[in-house]
């Protein structure tokens, strides 16, 4: 359920809106009211945090699906002249898709924190605190690629295998705080679609985090997918709750 934050009008001040007042010898009229009423609502900050955060989540969904689209690097189970070759071969594209990645985390923890400002979200910071953390994850998952692709032509084997490996760890900590992430949303929220479909998101990314950690990857997509989806759901609620509110006053 979207909840309104409009402030309750009491039975006298109704009166007045609707059959004017007389104020120093001058009639104000309730149409006049109800203008004045609009404007107040057209400044109100919640109103402009609830699109801010929407394009937010859009660009947060646009960066990742470039930066993820551009490039898979190798993992762990890789031979290490597959992994060398890899990253000097495609070194530029790389660090570009990675520059992306850390780009898309600064802009998810804008998001988180528009997010916790939304009136069908708690008044607790677990969902801002939850997204930063997800935000966190995806910068350390920048780390070990970044690296590699500086000791790709000098690093030892076993630096370019342990970076490798630590690669396909960082993913397993993204996943789980994606996880808390999806439970979070689901004790924060009254909607109960986005219960459900934040439960589903969150029991993915916990199984992928598992699988990474047993050396398959059974639901990589569906649960990189979903998380996507999560974010443009509540993205989408965000700019609905501002439209709402706008239909409300005018």
């Amino acid at each position: 359920m979207i909840r309104s934050n409009g402030s309750c009008t009491g039975p006298s001040s109704l009166i007045f809106a609707q059959g004017g007042s007389v104020d120093s010898g001058h009639y104000s009229t309730g149409k006049q009211s109800m203008t004045d009423s609009t404007r107040t609502q057209s400044l109100d900050p919640q109103v402009v945090s609830g699109r801010a955060t929407a394009w937010w989540g859009a660009a947060f969904c646009v960066l990742l699906l470039v930066s993820a689209g551009m490039v898979t690097v190798p993992g762990g189970d890789d031979r290490v002249s597959f992994v060398r070759d890899f990253y000097t071969d495609h070194r530029t594209v790389i660090v570009i898709a990675q520059l992306m990645g850390l780009a898309a985390a600064a802009v998810l923890i804008a998001f988180a924190r528009g997010l916790q400002r939304q009136p069908w979200v708690g008044r607790r910071p677990w969902v801002f605190v939850s997204g930063s953390s997800v935000a966190g994850a995806a910068a350390l998952a920048a780390v070990p690629p970044l690296a590699l692709c500086v000791a790709a032509d000098s690093g030892g084997a076993d630096t370019v295998s342990a970076l490798a490996t630590a690669s396909d760890l960082v993913d397993v900590l993204l996943f789980l705080t994606i996880a808390v992430l999806g439970a979070v949303v689901l004790l924060a929220v009254e909607i109960t679609w986005l219960r459900v479909f934040s439960a589903l998101v969150a029991l993915a990314c916990a199984i992928q985090a598992v699988s990474l950690v047993l050396g398959r990857t059974p639901l990589e997509l569906v649960a990189a997918l979903g998380f996507l989806a999560l974010v443009a759901c509540m993205a989408a609620l965000s700019w609905r709750r501002d439209g709402h509110v706008g239909s409300a006053g005018s």
